[in-house]
């Protein structure tokens, strides 16, 4: 029963969202509670102020749909991610667990709760939620794939092997996720598997329209593997896109890095 209120009350935050801004949505379900008040309403209201970002009337909100019907939606949940979009973590953590008792498949509160440690930076219980709440869950996203390798990553606890499976896990089941295509090449380049690095930068280089940045990480790859000539052949390729830049294009601050750095990298291997 609460998953299913729960579900209800997520299309119904997006209905309401698509109807106009959130002020005067709030002002109109203002007025609804003040002729019919309902725990429905409420949480409508709830919901609105959660968009709204406005804490203290959302959880007040809450607490009146609570006291009203208290089976209408897991109000624990609610509470959790009011209290950890406020970065109140260790506060979250209790509400989402508390959920969980009541509803065991909340896979949303079983991510959050990988969010929270995150947040506390305990890196090595959030990839244990996170892996727990994505085994499970149906509509797994390139976000959470990345949430979960991050966290993987800095728990300093995850061999490369692993790293890797998780990112091309997501990658087998989105295509082209550019953020996990770019992950992956900066692990393996990090790891110095400069031939498995060179692979993906491949990958990266037939999603992106600016190609300079990554001719010039192949350029890098190929210096780790001490192949200058094919390390010069990127280097030219990059070189002639920013011969073709207008001046106005050379001039932004990130340009002007890439130029300098495949400059460096020319007097390197001359």
């Amino acid at each position: 029963m609460h998953r299913t209120a729960l579900f209800i009350s997520f299309l119904l935050s997006a209905s309401l969202l698509a109807h106009g801004p959130v002020d005067d949505l709030i002002t109109a379900k203002s007025k609804e509670i003040l002729e019919n008040p309902s725990a429905k309403l409420y949480l409508e209201r709830a919901l609105l102020n959660e968009q709204h970002e406005d804490w203290p009337e959302c959880k007040k909100d809450l607490l009146q749909a609570q006291n009203l019907n208290r089976e209408l939606t897991d109000f624990d949940y609610f509470y959790g991610r009011i209290e950890l979009a406020q970065a109140h973590d260790e506060v979250a953590i209790k509400y989402f667990q508390k959920s969980l008792k009541k509803s065991p498949q909340n896979i949303d509160a079983i991510f959050s709760i990988g969010r929270a440690y995150f947040s506390l930076k305990d890196y090595q219980s959030a990839s244990e939620y996170f892996d727990q709440a994505i085994k499970q869950m149906k509509d797994v996203q390139p976000h959470h794939i990345l949430e979960q390798f991050q966290a993987h990553q800095l728990s300093n606890e995850t061999p490369l092997p692993k790293l890797v499976e998780i990112l091309e896990s997501g990658l087998k089941k989105f295509g082209q996720a550019l953020t996990l295509q770019i992950e992956l090449y900066k692990t393996l380049y990090d790891a110095k598997e400069y031939q498995l690095a060179l692979e993906a930068c491949d990958d990266v280089l037939n999603n992106v329209t600016r190609k300079e940045r990554w001719y010039i990480e192949k350029v890098k790859c190929y210096i780790g593997l001490n192949d200058k000539e094919k390390a010069k052949n990127e280097l030219k390729k990059a070189f002639d896109i920013f011969v073709q830049m207008p001046k106005r294009i050379k001039a932004r601050k990130l340009v002007k890095s890439l130029i300098d750095e495949a400059t460096k990298l020319k007097d390197e291997l001359d």
